[in-house]
């Protein structure tokens, strides 16, 4: 007869595996929450409801701003690493172009504004 150690098998409703898993959720639980009340905190310092909009707004304007920008980095470095001269110079071409109009300041705003009401009424 054998003598070989039993293997035990675990469901995945057990409570130990319930409890290897309860940490790390609550754990990115606890994380989020903090983020969440570090990000907000800011806009709801704010003296009345219109800075409040005022301030979430900018946030999240400085948050896409670094999002655009890491994610043009990115793709410009896979463009570089393979090489392509020619794709990479179009990616930056049209990242410049679209940064220029997404991020742009209210001068850029304003000119698209004079742009779409020209269309409309013809003045």
């Amino acid at each position: 007869m054998s003598t070989r150690p039993r293997t035990v098998h675990t469901s995945p409703r057990s409570p130990q595996a319930l409890r290897s898993r309860a940490l790390p959720i609550a754990l990115a639980c606890l994380l989020a929450i903090l983020a969440l009340t570090l990000v907000v905190d800011d806009a709801l310092a704010a003296n009345s409801a219109a800075d409040v909009g005022r301030n979430l707004g900018g946030l999240l304007k400085t948050w896409a701003t670094w999002l655009f920008g890491g994610a043009t980095a990115i793709i410009a470095v896979t463009h570089l690493g393979r090489r392509d001269v020619a794709g990479a110079l179009v990616f930056a071409g049209m990242a410049i172009l679209v940064g220029g109009f997404v991020l742009a300041g209210p001068q850029v705003a304003d000119f698209i504004r004079g742009i779409y009401e020209f269309a409309d009424t013809g003045r």
